[in-house]
């Protein structure tokens, strides 16, 4: 393959059923390539859970949305956690300055 990819991981989707069947259709034509290539093996890695529910990027935007960091702290790694904090700070004195300044 291009590169010397030999391996694709992928997470596990228990949310999505579109992404669960592109994950699907990814190994059958990474593995069962219809070019003289070798094929490329597709891993699917079982998604990290937190409390029996397992962990996605689209609850952790819900809980951005509503600035709820304590939530979100659980969920992902520290340096991602410092990020978002950055993030809603610098949102907050942005839209302070907005509001100090005359129309």
């Amino acid at each position: 393959p291009a590169l010397g990819v030999t391996h694709r991981f992928v997470g596990t989707e228990p949310f999505c059923r579109v992404t669960a069947q592109y994950n699907q259709d990814m190994r059958y034509w990474l593995e069962t390539p219809t070019i003289s290539a070798p094929p490329i093996e597709l891993v699917e890695i079982e998604r990290l859970r937190y409390q029996e529910m397992p962990i996605s990027a689209s609850r952790v935007r819900q809980l951005l949305a509503k600035n709820d960091l304590t939530a979100i702290a659980p969920l992902v790694p520290a340096v991602t956690l410092h990020y978002l904090q950055n993030l809603l700070e610098h949102s907050r004195q942005d839209a302070a300055a907005r509001q100090k300044t005359p129309a």
